[in-house]
């Protein structure tokens, strides 16, 4: 016997769609919501689908930026911890996944993808071969 609860055929074909209208509202993390959080993990499921089909990390990550930057705008009163004099997130280990950074490269106006590969260049002459804690 089939569940109550269960989504019927025509409920599945329009709940990618539902789930992305709801997503793009943004996900407030101060009032997280259990149907907020079970639409974001199917549409993140359909866009993993999507990338490991076309063989692309773009698809996946574009909807990984859009989703953070839709959050971002929700929680952008909320007060930072830090104060005048701290330094702990603006000088920390910056990283990359390899999916990433193409991803991000691609992104870039072709100025910006200069001037980005020329800081990296020079970061990688500063701090190559260095620990972390040797990094300034």
């Amino acid at each position: 016997m089939a569940q109550a609860n269960a989504m019927n055929r025509a409920d599945r074909r329009w709940q990618p769609r539902e789930d992305e209208i709801r997503i793009a509202r943004g996900f407030d993390a101060r009032q997280p919501a259990a149907g907020q959080m079970v639409a974001l993990m199917r549409a993140l499921d359909g866009k993993l689908q999507i990338s490991l089909k076309r063989r692309s990390v773009g698809p996946l990550m574009e909807f990984v930026c859009s989703s953070m930057v839709s959050g971002a705008r929700l929680v952008g009163d909320v007060p930072i911890a830090c104060g005048r004099g701290c330094s702990h997130c603006c000088h920390s280990w910056v990283d990359a996944s390899p999916a990433e950074v193409p991803f991000a490269v691609s992104s870039m106006p072709p100025d910006q993808r200069a001037r980005a590969s020329q800081s990296v260049a020079e970061t990688c002459l500063k701090t190559g071969g260095k620990a972390f804690d040797e990094r300034s």
